[in-house]
């Protein structure tokens, strides 16, 4: 149930830590597989941050899909506002996170996520080349 002036309905939000690195990530299902992460219901643009993330550290993980055109731009949106952002290996197949972990084990997910986070300049050139893959 969304509360009066929610943009938008939120998985686990009640069950995180904020004071460790919090994983935003499209669906309830692949927040299941992540160490401290939540779900946004749906992809969408977050102009701000629940009130218990505002002072986080936030990675947002999108689906691994660059032939779909509405994520290529709403990661492109989160990569020009300078937030945290998973931006996939181009060697790595899998739609979402729940196809990883059945491919690679929930360990070696967690590594592709931890050492594909960018921000900022970095981010903008890894985001270039994701989607053209």
């Amino acid at each position: 149930m969304k509360r009066d002036g929610e943009e938008r309905l939120w998985y686990n939000l009640d069950k995180i830590d904020p004071r460790e690195t919090v994983y935003v990530t499209e669906g309830p299902i692949d927040s299941m597989f992540i160490p401290n992460g939540v779900a946004m219901q749906g992809a969408g643009w977050l102009s701000t941050l629940p009130e218990k993330l505002r002072k986080s550290k936030v990675v947002f993980i999108f689906d691994n899909e660059p032939r779909n055109k509405e994520i290529v731009e709403l990661i492109g949106k989160y990569v020009e506002a300078g937030r945290n952002v998973v931006i996939w290996p181009s060697e790595i197949d899998k739609k979402d996170i729940n196809d990883m972990v059945l491919a690679f084990g929930q360990n070696l997910t967690m590594k592709l996520i931890i050492n594909n986070v960018y921000s900022g300049l970095t981010a903008k050139m890894k985001y270039t080349y994701w989607k053209k893959a």
